[in-house]
């Protein structure tokens, strides 16, 4: 029987997400799992937050999304803008954290900062460059 001495907390899982997001030439796979991380990771917060100690049988250290969270999941999407849905994902993303942040309903403060909008906007300014090179997908506008 093999225990864990690693408890997820929301450090361990920003570390997953910067390997992820690392990935240069990043693909719509890593870019997804990233995704998925990021969903298992509020649903570990939403859990915790109606007081369940436990889930899947598994003690939890506090597991909740942070800005470092929402900018690596950004980063995963930006780094797969040669895709077709990179830059639009990346801007969800963004859009995603805004509507948290005004509504106030992370339970911490946060919203996006300068790097935020900087990561989408180069994912977007990236894959227009790509397309005008012809390097990328489709053809230019």
């Amino acid at each position: 029987r093999v225990f864990w001495t690693i408890q997820p907390d929301t450090r361990v899982f920003n570390l997953v997400l910067k390997a992820w997001s690392k990935i240069r030439g990043g693909t719509k796979a890593s870019a997804i799992r990233a995704m998925r991380i990021l969903d298992l990771m509020q649903e570990l917060h939403h859990t915790q937050s109606i007081n369940a100690p436990e889930w899947q049988g598994m003690v939890l250290s506090k597991v909740q999304p942070n800005l470092q969270t929402y900018k690596l999941v950004l980063h995963a999407w930006a780094h797969a803008a040669h895709t077709t849905e990179g830059p639009d994902r990346a801007e969800e993303i963004l859009r995603h954290l805004l509507s948290l942040s005004e509504a106030g309903n992370l339970g911490a403060e946060i919203a996006p900062d300068a790097e935020c909008f900087h990561i989408a906007m180069k994912a977007h300014a990236e894959s227009v460059r790509k397309r005008r090179k012809g390097d990328g997908y489709g053809s230019a506008p």
